[in-house]
């Protein structure tokens, strides 16, 4: 499948990288978290771009925070590949804004296509705040697609399975970890996710689907446990904090036998 849209007319950004050795996995394919930091990365320069980026922001004592995202593989990039990366944004509602995004082969085949859901939040009261009268774009000017179906859905607990169903792994959170607004970057959850699975997982079967809810913050020092509960084709995993047990993300991988 290609993208059909006007780089002229449409609200867009796109930039080609090789896929570099730290972002793939053992296989030599592109990692969940890899993903997910060139969409969060993409998002970040547009909005800078279009005059709602994050020192415009601070100035006004707010910072966007991504809510949920979900991506879709036709297929992963691999080691040494040349993609593009290239990025839309969705008409805004009140408080939510969504964000496309999509990872393109050398021929302009889509390879991932992903969504997220940005709100504004007040720094100091972490109010959301609303957002849509900041976009004064027309209709128009907004492409249309559909990168993943149900997009950015909400995610179940894994409390509703069996507790013997039920594996669970434990963190502790790192400097390294940390992104400019000192939490847990939440593309590290890609990771995160992808470190809870078994090797004979990932040798068998690989990710098609990945939806992930973004719950709470996580700093420097803090620990968390991670639960992992499969279902058919599909694996959820919960985050708690350690002590006060505050979900952190949920999140379901959707497999495909390889």
């Amino acid at each position: 499948m290609k993208l059909n849209f006007d780089a002229k007319k449409h609200l867009n950004y796109k930039q080609n990288f090789t896929v570099a050795v730290d972002e793939v996995d053992y296989r030599e394919i592109l990692k969940p978290g890899a993903v997910m930091q060139y969409f969060q990365d993409l998002a970040t320069t547009h909005a800078a771009i279009l005059g709602l980026g994050y020192d415009v922001m601070l100035a006004q004592n707010l910072c966007w925070v991504m809510s949920a995202m979900s991506f879709r593989a036709a297929k992963y990039p691999r080691l040494g590949d040349v993609i593009t990366a290239v990025t839309f944004p969705q008409k805004p509602r009140y408080a939510a804004a969504v964000r496309d995004c999509y990872i393109l082969n050398g021929d302009g085949d889509v390879m991932i296509g992903g969504t997220s859901k940005w709100c504004l939040l007040d720094i100091t009261t972490r109010a959301v705040k609303g957002c849509a009268h900041m976009f004064g774009y027309g209709e128009d000017e907004y492409f249309s697609s559909v990168p993943v179906e149900g997009g950015c859905r909400k995610v179940g607990a894994v409390s509703g399975f069996e507790a013997s169903d039920v594996k669970k792994a434990e963190y502790a959170v790192r400097i390294t970890d940390l992104d400019r607004n000192r939490h847990m970057n939440n593309a590290r959850y890609g990771d995160v996710v992808l470190d809870t699975c078994a090797m004979d997982e990932l040798n068998r079967r690989t990710i098609k689907r990945f939806d992930i809810n973004f719950l709470s913050e996580l700093f420097a020092g803090e620990r968390f446990a991670v639960q992992k509960a499969d279902a058919g084709n599909e694996s959820y995993f919960e985050a708690a904090k350690a002590g006060d047990g505050g979900a952190v993300f949920r999140a379901v991988i959707g497999w495909e036998p390889l």
